[in-house]
């Protein structure tokens, strides 16, 4: 079954936008088995998007359409999709019942324009909407299917498991056997080396490799007809785990935020962080995780000198000797948020995110990560490349990589 993909908008053509709806449809349909052979992207101009949705099912089983489903005038998917079939656009009084009650929930009226979303192409099977108002459906046509969805991500992925459902019961497939480890600490080239040892590889067997800043994702993708298919990928995958050792913080589904608030409540700790030159980000990345208020007590920024004196109590004979990006220092930071906040854990950053600051003995990119408990405390120095943002979000991740390493037992990779 061959299947393609139509994204619209200008906004994705113009840079505006990042088309993630194509990384997500791709991954989602390798997943139960089934594979995108094209894709296009065309602006909102309607002969552009009837020309591509003509081309795309001359040559594919089915086709996938997102964007172009709202109420503004510029938004000219259904009118594109009706005519290319040769249907009339009908309104489908169900989808305007829904359209009217999500208006009515948020106490908001709707706009005479909104009913234009209810114009479906006729014979469409109605795809409801349960985040947005622009329902989706599906039409059978010569046998090719045609689904279209909003371009709105947090709406089309929910919806899109009716394109899954569908297919599955016209093309029964089997899904091939994928596991996915995730990695931080080494580079893909470096995790390249470490797996040498497993190539060749079975027939039916691929391994392969994707950086994601921070992180290196080593994905291993086996046919499901190769024999004992299901067990030959945990083997592959428990492997890669013992090549790559402490690099590897989860597997499949597993978030590095998720891991590694699961290392600090299975020892039930709490934390204080104290920042300098990453600003917040540490903060930042724990409470973006449901359930932070279990383990954080306080996230302070104390940027200036004065504020690691006054506020977290930084001895300013400390700061005046060794100088704010210190060994001394972070190892003070660290110990004075825990005793603030009176928490399990400390952990602090400081260092020089440039491109400015930088001396021969304490170069830009320079960071001390301080870790404190009530047994002693510790420091890590680690020196990145690059500019300031990717330095100040790898001294972030680090820190908290370096408090998983130690609370997990393993060693750190300095």
């Amino acid at each position: 079954m061959k299947i393609s993909f139509l994204a619209t908008g200008e906004e994705l053509l113009d840079g505006r936008v990042t088309n993630t709806n194509q990384t997500f449809i791709a991954k989602t349909l390798l997943s139960q088995g089934f594979q995108l052979k094209q894709s296009i992207t065309v602006g909102d101009d309607i002969d552009d998007i009837k020309s591509a949705i003509s081309l795309l099912l001359s040559s594919h089983d089915v086709l996938i359409i997102s964007g172009g489903l709202g109420p503004t005038e510029d938004d000219r998917t259904s009118q594109a999709v009706a005519e290319s079939l040769g249907l009339p656009l009908q309104l489908d009084t169900h989808s305007l019942d829904r359209i009217k009650a999500f208006f009515a929930s948020q106490n908001r009226p709707m706009a005479s324009s909104n009913q234009k979303q209810a114009m479906l192409p006729e014979g469409s099977i109605v795809i409801d909407n349960e985040n947005g108002t622009a329902p989706g459906y599906y039409l059978k046509k010569e046998n090719r299917y045609v689904f279209v969805f909003p371009g709105v991500p947090k709406e089309l992925h929910p919806m899109f498991q009716t394109v899954i459902h569908v297919l599955s019961a016209v093309h029964p497939v089997l899904p091939p056997v994928i596991e996915t480890i995730h990695c931080f600490g080494l580079g893909e080239s470096a995790i390249a080396d470490a797996l040498k040892s497993l190539y060749p590889v079975k027939e039916g067997v691929q391994i392969g490799y994707r950086a994601s800043f921070p992180f290196v994702h080593v994905q291993i993708r086996i046919n499901p007809l190769t024999d004992h298919a299901a067990q030959l990928g945990k083997e592959l995958k428990d492997k890669v785990a013992g090549l790559l050792k402490d690099a590897v913080f989860g597997f499949n589904q597993d978030t590095f935020i998720g891991k590694f608030f699961q290392v600090i409540r299975q020892k039930h700790r709490t934390l204080a962080v104290a920042e300098s030159c990453t600003g917040g980000l540490v903060g930042h990345l724990i409470t973006c995780e449901p359930g932070a208020s279990e383990l954080l007590m306080a996230s302070l920024v104390t940027y200036s000198t004065l504020s690691k004196v006054e506020i977290l109590g930084v001895n300013p004979d400390t700061l005046r000797t060794y100088g704010a990006v210190s060994a001394e220092v972070a190892e003070e930071m660290a110990l004075h948020v825990r005793s603030l906040a009176q928490s399990d854990l400390g952990l602090s950053v400081t260092g020089i995110a440039g491109p400015d600051g930088g001396t021969k003995d304490t170069p830009v990119g320079t960071v001390l990560i301080g870790f404190s408990t009530k047994y002693g405390t510790s420091h890590h120095r680690f020196t990145f490349h690059g500019d300031r943002h990717r330095i100040q979000w790898l001294a972030a991740y680090h820190a908290l990589n370096t408090l998983r390493l130690i609370e997990s037992a393993l060693p750190i990779h300095l």
